[in-house]
């Protein structure tokens, strides 16, 4: 497998029609929210959970078959994500997008939050699965 990079527009494309159901669901949801960005537990709850660990594994689930679509090797959490810290496990987050926890992040005015990849949301318009 390639070294973890972004995704490409046409990589998204590739791989969105692979998923499931419910995993396109989440997608979309997340799009939907103001700024297409949202926590674990926003998320949940708008799609009617009420545990934030149903969002986490499903982002994990879908930064998976985007890896294993594109080839191209997920993150490494201490070696792409934060080289500061101890947490060494896989960050299939980073294909739908940076986590950010207790600080601001880049589109997102308040604390915690996935704020999708540009080029996700330009292939879920492409094909439609969004307006």
């Amino acid at each position: 497998m390639e070294k973890y990079r972004d995704l490409t527009v046409k990589e998204y494309e590739k791989a969105l029609p692979l998923l499931s159901d419910e995993q396109l669901l989440f997608l979309k949801t997340l799009y939907g929210c103001p700024l297409h960005t949202a926590s674990a537990k926003e998320i949940a709850e708008k799609m009617g959970r009420s545990n934030y660990q149903f969002a986490n594994s499903k982002v994990a689930a879908i930064g998976k078959e985007f890896s294993q679509s594109s080839g191209v090797d997920h993150p490494n959490y201490k070696e792409d994500v934060c080289p500061s810290g101890t947490y060494t496990k896989s960050a299939y987050f980073m294909f739908i997008g940076p986590y950010f926890k207790g600080e601001k992040g880049k589109k997102r005015s308040s604390k915690d939050g996935w704020e999708m990849k540009d080029e996700l949301c330009e292939a879920l318009r492409n094909l439609r699965y969004v307006d």
